[in-house]
């Protein structure tokens, strides 16, 4: 029954009821400090209450008539779900306490109250169901049915909610779940303020437009302003279109300040629940609070219980200073590739092929605006313009500027003060790097030359920090380059000094040491000019010193501004694709267009050049996918040819070209002599001595790098190359010890490959002779010398001279780590080929851990290593250990090398033996078949290893015929093949070879097989002849009989085939006489 003395007996139940809930809330948010939900949830059911209880008296008192009986009937029912909500949070508070309620809650009790999404339901639900019950309070029914009691009651007032977002909803937009519910969770609580910072472009704006629609669909009541804050005035501007939606009081009187007047209102509860979309907040001068003495626009963001904040920017530290948690920013990176898929298949009127829409998302790096700006021009110029005639013109404007991503397009879903073409988005992100950072801005010029993926932090560095000028003269900037190149050698392993330490005391050292290279002392450097401009137009003051950490807080500004991203090692930079483009055609702009090319071949040159290869490999090895991008730029620049009369910065970037050709070179000599290209290093030389003439020192070191490059496919020119470089010394008296003692130990290497050991040695002599201490060649030139004594068989001389050497490098030179190990690791190979395998793997293992910890897993040097300690194990027959090695390496010279190297070939051929040894006959024979086949594949099918792989073959495949006619008890023939087996082993492999000695066994028991069964026959055949009774013949001594079985047994069987090579030496001609 609906009339009020009912209600008035429900809204006191209800009160009761409340009291209960508050009590209970009171105790689990105060006594227990519970999590804040159950706070907000007490001042919710409080508000309630005092809502009821101020409408209790005045329904005693009221009239009951028809005219209001469907006001009643609803206020019933907003009562009622009033009091089955309360029931409900009754009933979770029960579950939270424990006993009577006074009792500590358990460890699985407070675990679960954690879990906060039941509570969280039940506090939306009773939120609705206030509005409700306020709405119903506050109609003019309800005034008529009250207005003949004593007591009036004061219902608060109820704000219609305010929507001030300027855009439609999207209907075509393209979900992205994982940064949408991770929005979601950051904004359910009260107060919460959330972030979504990334570059122009990447949809953080309709990500914020999308997440208001929601909120305004799943709760009506609540309001939504968007802000615009690109600049105070748009900012201001918003306010007071709030102000003027709200009806705040006080917004037309002069001087009010409008923003403060806003912030105040919406920190009052009375305004209801509300989100705030503060969209662009971009400019951190706006929103810094650093500095007192400003006006920051964060301190005008209203923070209230009812209220929540979202933040779109392009730059992390300006959403920060709003929201003020890092753990509240949410970084939008470019879609993934289906979610750009479906963007463009909403965005395209016309049917295309994915393939080439794949290739379109590549280009355009999956960047929404970037997507829709191609998809709105192909859509305007359809049929003439399709998808891959778009990306015919996209690529051709890709060198000089961004092109078809200029022009700017209609889309009522961004700012009309914003520019819809990613290019200029981007390129205003650059002007606000500039403003807060003219450093950041150039160090992003630089970054743009280099390869956008994964650029080391020391090519960064190095133009800014480094002690050269590119502006000065000859001399000052050669000396200035010798000063830096100091200083990086002393954090340098050539230049560390100190008592004598263990191994990996040393290598920690080296390691600190090294980690100091980005700091280093102020170096004045001056502002270059493009080339072409005089010198004299160089203002000599327009110098900057910088610091490290000055160049670090540059970076930090980047990232801020989502332009760049640190890679997840925390030692290198990555920038998306079209932000590279962009900031190419920016630079562009500068008067000195191409200083930030010149710059970036000078600090890839300078990475070379201040390289220890044997120990930088992996460095080296990030670097190179940036030579490309150098090399690249600089022909665009200089033209195809450089010329003795250019203008002297014309000159210095070749120079920097012919640098970078001959450390791509040196570094591929070192560790994959397969990529060196014979053509590019011609080119190096040719820019030297157009440059300097033929007897400059830099020239002469490019021909001594030529010669080394072709000394594989043609040594004998190398040697004439090597011998021209002495005679050119000699003949103008240049005195440079380094590359005299180079050029000797290139010609021991000749003089070693063809046999002739005692003429490469007295070169390798000479290349110590002259070779000066700093220098590593002098050890390499001595390694090579004991080398030669273990070819012509001098085993004890190789290993004294090496641990000769060994003693004065731990002593001498502790610095020198990767001589040392690699000397150590020459050791190991001469005492496994004199047979001392423990001594040998006792070496060897310390040293492979200290060269997989110095240079690394995958270096040439690790991989020699491995594989002779593999050969060690494998003469201890410790199959199992050496496979696991062979793997490892073979794993490593295949991604390194190649799939058919030789040296990935001939790591697949000890592993095939390895396999042998341990029965895996299946795996043994594809592994000599691979390795007939790669070579093959190289070298032709008449090459000498690909023939000697197929003899090889050949015998492998005589062993297991062997096998199969010893199953089938045919030993005569089977004694044959394993002899022939044996007999090739023999001249292959070592006496101690486990596989040839087990040949040998295998041989021997054949042949006592064959005894075995010879001697059966004979016996057989005498009690034959003694049992016949009808004839006696004469009886044939046994030894005839058995010979002639022997030779009846020794006839090769017709239906067996055999295909043993030709050349495989057949020792056996029948079986042995027993």
């Amino acid at each position: 029954m609906a009339d009020p003395l009912s209600i008035a007996a429900s809204v006191l139940a209800v009160v009761g009821a409340a009291g209960k809930v508050l009590a209970g809330l009171h105790y689990i948010a105060e006594q227990r400090q519970g999590p804040q939900i159950f706070k907000d949830l007490y001042s919710r059911v409080r508000d309630i209450d005092r809502i009821l209880t101020t409408i209790q008296e005045p329904l005693k008192q009221a009239r009951d008539e028809p005219a209001t009986r469907t006001a009643l009937v609803e206020l019933q029912r907003n009562i009622d779900q009033v009091a089955g909500i309360l029931k409900d949070i009754d009933t979770l508070i029960s579950k939270v306490q424990s006993g009577d309620g006074t009792s500590e809650p358990s460890i699985s009790t407070r675990k679960w109250m954690l879990k906060q999404t039941t509570f969280k339901t039940r506090m939306e639900s009773l939120r609705n169901a206030e509005i409700k019950l306020q709405t119903s309070l506050s109609s003019a029914m309800f005034s008529q049915i009250f207005s003949g009691t004593a007591t009036q009651p004061i219902v608060p007032t109820v704000r219609s909610p305010v929507w001030t977002v300027p855009y439609r909803q999207d209907p075509d937009f393209i979900d992205r779940p994982d940064i949408l519910s991770k929005l979601e969770q950051l904004l359910a609580n009260p107060a919460s303020r959330a972030a979504l910072v990334g570059f122009g472009g990447v949809g953080k704006s309709q990500l914020a437009i999308e997440y208001a629609f929601r909120v305004q669909e799943k709760s009506p009541h609540t309001s939504v302003f968007w802000v615009y804050t690109a600049t105070a005035e748009r900012f201001e501007g918003a306010y007071r279109e709030i102000a003027d939606k709200l009806d705040i009081k006080g917004r037309h009187q002069a001087g009010t300040d409008i923003k403060r007047l806003v912030s105040i209102a919406l920190s009052d509860d009375s305004y209801g629940e509300w989100l705030m979309v503060v969209d662009n907040a971009d400019d951190l001068t706006l929103f810094d609070r650093t500095d007192p003495s400003s006006e920051s626009l964060a301190d005008y963001i209203p923070q209230s219980r009812h209220g929540r904040v979202l933040v779109t920017s392009r730059n992390k530290a300006a959403a920060t200073s709003i929201v003020g948690r890092h753990q509240d920013v949410i970084n939008v990176d470019e879609m993934s590739q289906d979610e750009a898929m479906s963007l463009l298949k909403t965005k395209l009127a016309i049917t295309f092929d994915e393939d080439d829409a794949s290739e379109l998302l590549t280009a355009l790096g999956n960047v929404p605006l970037a997507l829709s700006h191609a998809a709105g021009y192909i859509n305007e110029h359809t049929p003439h313009v399709n998808i891959l005639e778009y990306l015919r013109m996209f690529k051709e404007s890709d060198g000089g500027d961004l092109g078809l991503l200029e022009g700017e397009r209609n889309d009522n879903r961004r700012d009309r003060h914003s520019s819809n073409a990613i290019a200029t988005t981007l390129q205003m992100s650059f002007r606000h790097v500039e403003k807060a950072s003219p450093l950041a801005a150039d160090i992003l010029r630089l970054m743009c030359y280099f390869d956008r993926q994964y650029i080391p932090t020391e090519l960064i560095l190095d133009p800014f920090i480094s002690g050269h000028d590119d502006n000065n003269n000859d001399d000052t900037a050669g000396q200035a380059l010798k000063e830096g190149t100091e200083r990086l050698r002393e954090c340098s392993p050539s230049r560390m000094s100190g008592p004598r330490r263990t191994l990996n005391q040393r290598w920690h050292s080296f390691g600190t040491k090294l980690k100091k290279r980005r700091e280093k002392p102020r170096i004045s450097i001056a502002r270059a000019h493009a080339i072409g401009t005089p010198n004299k137009t160089l203002n000599p003051t327009s110098q900057q010193t910088f610091q490290a950490s000055e160049v670090y807080t540059g970076l930090s500004t980047l990232v801020s501004y989502s332009l760049i991203s640190l890679t997840t090692d925390g030692v290198a930079y990555s920038m998306h694709r079209l932000v590279q483009l962009a900031g190419r055609k920016w630079s562009m702009s500068q008067p000195a267009t191409t200083l930030w090319p010149l710059k970036a071949g000078v600090s890839i040159s300078n990475a070379f050049q201040h390289a220890y290869f044997d120990i930088d490999f992996p460095r080296i090895r990030t670097i190179l996918p940036h030579t490309q991008m150098v090399l690249q730029d600089s022909l665009t620049v200089l033209g195809p040819k450089p010329a003795r009369n250019q203008e002297r910065n014309a000159q210095k970037y070749w120079k920097v070209r012919a640098q970078v050709l001959c450390g791509l070179t040196d570094y591929h000599l070192y560790h994959n002599p397969n990529r060196v290209s014979e053509s590019e290093i011609r080119e190096s030389n040719e820019i030297f001595n157009t440059i300097y003439g033929s007897h400059h020192v830099d020239t002469l070191w490019a021909r001594h790098t030529l010669g080394t490059a072709i000394a594989r496919e043609n040594p004998h020119l190398a040697l004439e190359t090597f011998r021209e470089l002495l005679e050119t010394l000699q003949k103008y008296k240049i005195d440079d010890k380094a590359l005299e003692a180079a050029v000797y130990n290139c010609i021991g290497n000749f003089l070693s490959k063809t046999g002739e050991f005692e003429e490469a040695k007295q070169s390798y002599q000479k290349a110590i002779d002259r070779g000066a201490k700093e220098y590593s060649d002098q050890f390499l030139a001595a390694r090579n010398f004991a080398l030669c004594d273990r070819d012509l068989g001098n085993f004890t001389e190789a290993e004294h001279r090496l641990k000769s050497v060994i003693a004065e490098l731990e002593t001498t030179f502790p610095e020198s780590m990767y001589d040392l190990l690699s000397c150590k690791s020459a050791l190991v190979g001469v005492l496994v080929q004199q047979g001392e395998y423990a001594l040998a793997e006792q070496l060897g293992r310390p040293t492979l851990e200290s060269m997989e910890s110095i240079v690394g897993p995958d270096h040439p040097g690790t991989f020699l290593l491995k594989y002779q300690l593999g050969i060690c194990l494998f003469k201890l027959r410790r199959y199992e250990e050496a496979f696991a090695l062979s793997q490892q390496c073979l794993l490593a010279r295949e991604l390194l090398y190649g799939p058919v190297a030789k040296r990935t070939l001939m790591t697949i051929r000890w592993q095939g033996r390895i396999s042998e040894a341990m029965w895996n006959y299946a795996d043994a024979e594809q592994a000599y078949l691979r390795v007939a086949e790669g070579y093959e594949q190289v070298y032709g099918v008449e090459h000498k290893r690909t023939v000697a792989a197929r003899k090889w073959l050949g015998v492998f495949q005589l062993k297991l015929e062997a096998r199969e006619l010893c199953t089938v008890g045919s030993y005569a023939e089977a004694e044959r093949l394993y002899a022939r087996t044996a007999e090739a082993e023999k001249k292959k492999w070592d006496a101690d070879d486990p596989v040839s000695l087990d040949t040998i066994k295998d041989l021997e028991s054949v042949r006592a097989k064959i005894r075995e069964q010879a001697g059966n026959s004979s016996q057989l055949t005498i009690e034959a002849s003694m049992h016949n009774t009808e004839a006696a013949p004469q009886i044939k001594p046994v030894g005839e009989h058995t010979g002639q079985a022997a030779a009846e047994v020794g006839q090769p069987r017709s239906d067996v085939p055999t295909v043993p090579p030709q050349d495989i030496p057949d020792s056996s001609q029948g079986p042995s006489s027993p």
